[in-house]
């Protein structure tokens, strides 16, 4: 295994340990009221936890061009999935939006396996003969429509957080994969504005969360009610924190302290250093990631291993931007801590194909050192 694949496997293990740690501080009085169980979310969430790190492993081992070649299949599934979770009786809604299905006691969140679908099959197109990658019909809208169908899909749910986050992955993608910037400029001009007039006439719920975050004193009770938690947690935490586990917030005052916003309880019990040792760990997935990208021994690798770090790292900017007000509250996971099975399974699932670019790199190394040296 490479040391950029070491790096990133430590980083996550620790995040999903510390994780557990915290969540069982955030979620126990909770699930004690609901559940009458106070450790019922770190049960689930344990159990999560060793089925996705099973799953690192086992896709870690998996040849990343593998899932280049299964990538249509892949889309074709997500597309499938995406459009069943809209039906009523087959998608399960929750606080009036339609984002899971249900497998047994589990509800899967069908918009996380999408995106690493659709980054492996955008990879996929990326990678195309020139004559196939230029042009506006052949090169720009196989591409750039599957990820449009993607979002849009996402966006019905409605979840247009996820729906943005998504294309801004695809098209980053693209971009980097040498994407004409005068196709890809005004569709993206124009698609975004479509989206933003939908969302904000359709969505009454959208502008009231941008009102919201432009003015956090105007509704301390209501709407900004759980962002002002939020800061206030994070303010009690001082440097080192108030202790694990002695944390006040958690107490009815931050609501669902256990999910999205489980930074705030985070940074309320181990202060400003713990908050900065879990913000250190993505930045170090962040760098191994970019170094895996850089080093890849095809196009193929190198579009991949950015993609997943731009996902994984891009996930935790906006969580940490709607925890601290920095950006409008959205409803997205911190990768690995957060609870959440299926955001859980299918993050270590990209980190897994990740590990195996970065594999792959020191396996190709080791060939080319044997070719010019017969008698190694």
């Amino acid at each position: 295994m490479s040391r950029e694949a070491r790096v990133i496997l430590a980083a996550v293990l620790l995040l999903m340990g510390l994780g557990l740690v915290v969540l069982y501080s955030a979620s126990a009085i909770t699930s004690a009221e609901r559940y009458k169980d106070e450790f019922w979310f770190l049960r689930k969430q344990a159990v999560w936890a060793g089925l996705a790190a099973a799953t690192l492993l086992a896709v870690s081992r998996v040849p990343y061009r593998r899932w280049i070649e299964w990538s249509p299949w892949l889309a074709a599934a997500a597309l499938i999935l995406l459009a069943a979770v809209l039906v009523p009786g087959i998608g399960r809604s929750v606080n009036g939006a339609r984002r899971w299905i249900g497998a047994g006691p589990a509800n899967v969140q069908v918009s996380e396996f999408a995106r690493i679908a659709f980054l492996c099959v955008v990879v996929r197109l990326m990678c195309r003969p020139p004559e196939l990658r230029e042009g506006f019909v052949k090169g720009f809208i196989p591409p750039f429509g599957l990820a449009l169908a993607a979002a849009g899909l996402i966006a019905l749910e409605p979840d247009i957080g996820g729906a943005t986050f998504t294309m801004a992955v695809l098209t980053t993608v693209m971009l980097v994969g040498g994407i004409s910037l005068v196709h890809l400029v005004p569709t993206c001009a124009a698609a975004l504005l479509v989206l933003s007039i939908g969302a904000l006439t359709k969505l009454k719920y959208v502008l009231g969360r941008i009102r919201v975050w432009l003015n956090p004193e105007s509704d301390v009770l209501g709407a900004s009610y759980q962002l002002q938690q939020s800061l206030i947690a994070l303010g009690a935490g001082g440097f080192l924190g108030v202790g694990l586990g002695r944390g006040f917030q958690k107490l009815r005052f931050l609501p669902e302290p256990h999910s999205d916003f489980i930074l705030a309880i985070l940074g309320e019990e181990l202060g400003l250093m713990g908050t900065l040792a879990v913000l250190g760990l993505f930045a170090v997935i962040a760098i191994a990631g970019c170094r895996i990208a850089l080093r890849a021994p095809d196009r193929e690798g190198r579009l991949l291993a950015f993609g997943i770090t731009l996902m994984v790292t891009l996930q935790a900017i906006i969580n940490v931007g709607v925890v601290t007000g920095c950006l409008p509250t959205k409803g997205m996971p911190l990768p690995f801590v957060s609870y959440g099975g299926s955001s859980l399974l299918c993050l270590c699932a990209a980190i897994g194909i990740l590990l195996n670019v970065g594999n792959q790199v020191v396996s190709e190394l080791d060939d080319a050192s044997r070719t010019e040296d017969p008698s190694a």
